[in-house]
C-alpha cells in the first residue's frame, strides 16, 4: 500500500485502491516512474510525487510504501474519512405519501427503474451471457471514467477485469462486487446515477448496475443472503429528518445501492454521521434485498451488508439519541419490505 504527504508535519494520505494497484504493479515491475490521473507522477526511485504539468514551483511530496501492520495503525483515521462517502452519504428516498416532498408511486420503483430502463434498451438481453454483459459494463466504466479525468484508473480496470469476462458466472459476480467496494471513482458514479435516476448514463453504466442487481438473485450466492439487523450512519439535515418523520408507517424506497454494516460501532465510527439508521431485515426480504458481502469486499472488516437499488422499507420510528457519546443525534428505525 502507498501513501503521500505534503510535509513531515502533515498526516499521511492514502491513494485510492486503484491508484495503489497501479503503483504496486509498476513497483513489482521495477518501474522508475508511475503516471496517475490529475497529472500526478510518482518517482519510485526517489519516493516523491509531483505535478507533471508544472514547470515552475513544482513542489514534490513525500511518498512511502507500507505494510498491512503499519496500515492498521497509521491510516485508520484517514480511511474512515475516505470511506465516509460510501457509508454516510444521505440515501435518496422516495415515498408514497402524497403530502410528502418525496412523493411518487413507490410501486413504480420496485426493484430499480434505472436497471429496468437498461433492460428495456437491451434488445438482445436474453442471448447475452453475464460475461458479455460484464464486457459492456467495463467499456461503459471506461467511457465515464475518461469523461471525469480518471483515464489511468479506468484503463487499469479494463486491463485487469476484462479477462474475467471469460470466466464462470460466480467469478464474474465476485469481481463486480469487489470492484464496486473498491475506493475509486466507480461506486461514486454508479450511486450518483442510481440516486438521480440519470437516464443519460443508462447506456454506459446500466450494464454494471444490472450485474450488481442480478447478484442478489444468483444461486451461487444464496448463502450470502442476510436477515437480521444492520446499521448505516448518515449526515442528514433537520429538514430531511423531518421528511422521515412525516413518512412514519409509509412504504418508501432508496434509489441507490445502500452500504450497511452488521456492526453498530462501525456505522457510528464515521465522523460525519449525525443520524443512525437501524434496519431490520426479515428472512423473506433477505432473498432479494440484502447480501452479506464481507468476504467479497475490498474492506472485509467493515462487515458490509449491501442492499440492492430500489429496496423498499417501512419507517417505524424516529427518535432522539440522548445517550450517545458520538455525533449521532437521531435514530431512525426501518424494516425492509
Amino acid at each position: 500500500m502507498w501513501q503521500w504527504r505534503k510535509s513531515s508535519r502533515d498526516e499521511w494520505q492514502s491513494y485510492s485502491d486503484i491508484e495503489n494497484a497501479i503503483i504496486e504493479d509498476s513497483y513489482h515491475q521495477n518501474g522508475k516512474q508511475v503516471e496517475l490521473d490529475n497529472n500526478i507522477t510518482i518517482d519510485l526511485m526517489k519516493n516523491i510525487q509531483f505535478d507533471s504539468n508544472k514547470k515552475k514551483d513544482n513542489k514534490s511530496m513525500e511518498v512511502r510504501r507500507y505494510n498491512d501492520e503499519e496500515a492498521s495503525s497509521s491510516s485508520s483515521i484517514t480511511d474512515r474519512k475516505r470511506r465516509s462517502e460510501r457509508f454516510c452519504l444521505p440515501p435518496k428516498m422516495i415515498s408514497n405519501n402524497k403530502s410528502s416532498n418525496t412523493s411518487v408511486n413507490v410501486a413504480d420503483w420496485n426493484e430499480s427503474k434505472f436497471v429496468f430502463e437498461w433492460q428495456m434498451s437491451c434488445q438482445n438481453l436474453e442471448t447475452l451471457s453475464f460475461g458479455d454483459i460484464m464486457h459492456e459494463a467495463l467499456k461503459g466504466i471506461y467511457v465515464e471514467g475518461k469523461k471525469i479525468g480518471q483515464e489511468h484508473e479506468a484503463q487499469w480496470i479494463i486491463d485487469h477485469y476484462m479477462p474475467i469476462t471469460k470466466q464462470s458466472n460466480e467469478k464474474i459476480f465476485q469481481a463486480c462486487v469487489r470492484l464496486y467496494t473498491a475506493e475509486s471513482f466507480v461506486y461514486r458514479l454508479i450511486n450518483t446515477a442510481l440516486r438521480n435516476n440519470d437516464l443519460t448514463k443508462v447506456d454506459t453504466l446500466g450494464a454494471f448496475c444490472y450485474l450488481l442487481f442480478q447478484f442478489n438473485f444468483a444461486q451461487e450466492f444464496n448463502d450470502l443472503k442476510f436477515s437480521g439487523r444492520v446499521y448505516r450512519g448518515a449526515n442528514l439535515t433537520s429538514s430531511i429528518v423531518a421528511e422521515y418523520e412525516r413518512n412514519i408507517g409509509n412504504v418508501c424506497a432508496w434509489l441507490g445501492l445502500t452500504s450497511t454494516s452488521r456492526q453498530r460501532k462501525i456505522a457510528e465510527s464515521f465522523f460525519d454521521s449525525t443520524v443512525l439508521f437501524i434496519i431490520d431485515i426479515d428472512e423473506d426480504s433477505a432473498y432479494s434485498s440484502a447480501r452479506s458481502i464481507a468476504n467479497l469486499s475490498m474492506y472485509p472488516h467493515e462487515d458490509e451488508v449491501l442492499l440492492r437499488s430500489g429496496t423498499h422499507f417501512i419507517i417505524n420510528k424516529v427518535e432522539q439519541n440522548s445517550s450517545s457519546t458520538n455525533n449521532i443525534k437521531t435514530l431512525i428505525y426501518l424494516t425492509i419490505e
